[in-house]
């Protein structure tokens, strides 16, 4: 064999022989930076880069862990034939590499594994035809194939003129999706569920619960409240009758709002509103008291706002 091949000269049967006979006499291979030696599906590889830069390939197949939010893939390398986002052509198996989910008798299946799924909360699959960049993982004597790809929930579409006054919601299938509300709607219904708790001798003060505009919207609610000293009661104030109580205020209305005001003991008041400046919704504590510590459980929900009337006399 020659000391030195040539560019384009044919690498002939003889030299490469020659190759393996000094190997299997030796009995060892060793390289040195930046020759790389590595073991994979097809035997001992020799590389002049030290570092896996991966390659591209395409998601053909999955298939559920058993018991796991975790799915392993069938794939194969694919090459990008022409520039942007098309163009990505298969190797035919035999010359590009490629994963399978089971055993068959031409190789190992090698699956591959998505990294994002390893805390074990994915809610479905990469799908089928996906492009991501793959790498190789080596342990004892073998080798796992890994990428990266975000699964579950997909990012709505991109919004246009149509799209003017509807809200973004979560389906059933954890996708984000635009839905229509009817005409003359702005913003999205609210809803607020949360204890309140007054300390023994509190001092005076407000707290925003919610910094939502509840203006110009139709409230339901129910106020549970109970002290150390005391069962759990069910309060209805001001509005309507039975457990849920209704009040509301229009969308430009600049006064505070009472939703409900509950009286303690010694004099302290726990008053609960809309803010007339701005919306929000506001507890206060109206005065000290040394009275026992108060829980108050608070549930509200806030239809949509309206700013516009859906139906008008002229």
């Amino acid at each position: 064999m020659p000391k030195k091949i040539r560019k384009g000269e044919i690498i002939r049967a003889k030299w490469l022989n020659e190759i393996v006979a000094e190997l299997v006499r030796l009995g060892k291979i060793s390289v040195v930076p930046p020759l790389q030696l590595f073991s994979s599906k097809e035997g001992i590889v020799l590389s002049l880069s030290n570092i896996d830069r991966g390659f591209w390939a395409k998601i053909t197949g999955s298939e559920q862990i058993t018991g796991q939010n975790r799915w392993k893939y069938a794939w194969q390398q694919v090459i990008q034939t022409e520039e942007g986002y098309e163009g990505w052509e298969e190797y035919e198996k035999g010359y590009g590499d490629y994963g399978d989910l089971a055993d068959s008798s031409e190789q190992k299946a090698y699956p591959a594994y998505n990294l994002l799924e390893i805390d074990g909360d994915a809610t479905e699959a990469v799908p089928d035809g996906t492009i991501v960049r793959m790498w190789r993982s080596f342990y004892e004597g073998d080798i796992t194939y890994w990428f990266i790809y975000p699964s579950g929930a997909k990012l709505p579409p991109t919004p246009t003129e149509d799209d003017k006054g509807k809200v973004v919601s979560v389906s059933n299938d954890l996708t984000l999706v635009y839905t229509t509300v009817s005409g003359g709607n702005t913003g999205t219904s609210l809803y607020f569920e949360g204890w309140i708790r007054v300390a023994p001798n509190a001092s005076a003060a407000t707290i925003t619960l919610d910094n939502n505009d509840w203006r110009g919207r139709l409230i339901w609610y129910s106020c549970k409240w109970f002290s150390q000293t005391t069962e759990t009661s069910v309060k209805t104030l001001d509005y309507g009758t039975g457990n849920v109580a209704r009040v509301g205020c229009g969308v430009n209305y600049s006064n505070n709002r009472t939703i409900c005001s509950e009286a303690l003991q010694n004099g302290a008041t726990l008053d609960v509103y809309i803010s007339g400046s701005n919306g929000h919704l506001i507890a206060e504590l109206s005065s000290n008291g040394d009275a026992d510590e108060y829980q108050m459980l608070l549930w509200i929900q806030a239809a949509t706002q309206r700013s516009e009337a859906t139906h008008e006399f002229t």
